[in-house]
């Protein structure tokens, strides 16, 4: 174990040293960043003097229910769509930043650190922390300069970096990669260091150079079989011939012992960390989806433990709770449920803006506030 951990340590000290080894660019990001801070000219919303809280109020109030919809229904390689009449950008909340900043064939190149499993396991609290500011360094750079970016040849848009901290409880799983690994306090570790580290304030401000998002909320260490996607109806279905369980209709048993001495404290140390987000799981936690429980997104994560970002959903989770779960009965009656139990912004290439309605304008708002809430905090 002491070989493993020291191997990786140097691993690790090696592309830090790389990445920090580029200060002239890396103060160009900073330099960047500090003159290029979002600006939507003469709205009220945008007089920083006034509380973050009012501005919110001032920009919402503005939305018509449809817009607001569309606000929260955030195409995975295509963001939310700008509002041009008030001035919003478009965004996406949906960005990898595992150990690097996710491009896949952009330009420039983001910096891609080690493995987080190889990470950990130099148990250093200080190389997380610098990892993490280097990603959000990274991130608000790329967006800053409007890179375009490889495969899906769009602008890199959004700040809402998004990592991975379950628990590697089976070594079938195949993302144990992703995660610190099995220990609840390792990954409670790293979790707190590397929020720190991606939202780092931008030099000579209070405001963070990116949000830290924490994944997927909870109990979540199953993939199992093949799953497809309907595109027309966006409703996602089991292969023949192949396990018809998977991470989309799972339901993990969780005694109340396990999850307080085990699951609970990852999420603990990204609330402690303040991270800005987290995306909520696909499976299920004792019969109810994580997209839709009331008890692990209100009265644990928000009332308990005081999170105050945005909750995203996993690609097309309501969606999974409505076809395969059969939370509910019908589609919108599922997006209502995951709404009030505290799901802000939907990951979804159509189900939310196709089955969500006006009629649930008061449940809209208050996750439009909650996804306006972070991108304000970050300089918008």
């Amino acid at each position: 174990m002491l070989g493993i951990g020291l191997g990786s340590l140097l691993v690790c000290l090696t592309f830090g040293s790389l990445a920090y080894g580029k200060e002239a660019v890396f103060f160009q990001m900073e330099k960047v960043a500090e003159e290029h801070l979002p600006s939507c000219g003469g709205f009220a919303w945008c007089n920083t003097s006034m509380p973050l809280e009012q501005r919110v109020d001032l920009l919402v109030k503005e939305l018509t229910p449809e817009e607001k919809i569309l606000q929260l229904s955030n195409d995975l390689f295509g963001g939310v769509p700008a509002i041009e009449r008030v001035g919003l950008q478009s965004y996406n909340y949906i960005r990898e930043a595992a150990h690097g900043v996710l491009l896949r064939g952009g330009r420039p190149q983001a910096t891609s650190f080690p493995q987080v499993v190889a990470m950990a396991a130099s148990f250093n609290r200080s190389l997380f922390r610098r990892v993490g500011r280097a990603v959000g360094r990274e991130a608000r750079y790329l967006q800053d300069v409007g890179v375009m970016w490889g495969d899906y040849l769009g602008r890199y848009g959004g700040l809402v970096l998004q990592f991975n901290v379950n628990l590697f409880r089976d070594p079938r799983w195949g993302r144990g990669q992703e995660t610190p690994g099995e220990s609840p306090e390792l990954t409670g570790a790293f979790a707190e260091a590397y929020v720190r580290g991606i939202q780092t304030p931008l030099p000579g401000k209070t405001t963070p150079q990116a949000a830290a998002s924490c994944k997927h909320y909870a109990a979540y260490s199953f993939e199992g079989g093949p799953t497809e996607l309907n595109r027309t109806t966006s409703m996602r279905h089991t292969v023949p011939g192949y396990s018809n369980v998977s991470r989309h209709n799972e339901d993990a048993v969780v005694s109340r012992r396990d999850f307080l001495e085990s699951y609970d404290e990852p999420w603990v140390s990204c609330v402690k960390a303040k991270a800005l987000g987290v995306m909520c799981a696909y499976n299920q936690v004792n019969g109810v989806p994580s997209c839709g429980n009331q008890r692990l997104l209100r009265k644990l994560l928000r009332e308990k433990w005081g999170f105050e970002g945005v909750v995203v959903t996993d690609c097309d989770s309501i969606s999974d709770m409505y076809a395969l779960q059969k939370y509910r009965s019908t589609p919108s009656a599922t997006i209502r449920a995951a709404l009030a139990a505290g799901t802000d912004v939907s990951c979804s290439p159509g189900f939310f803006k196709q089955h969500a309605h006006p009629s649930m304008d008061g449940l809209l708002t208050q996750a439009v506030k909650d996804a306006l809430g972070v991108r304000f905090r970050l300089g918008e």
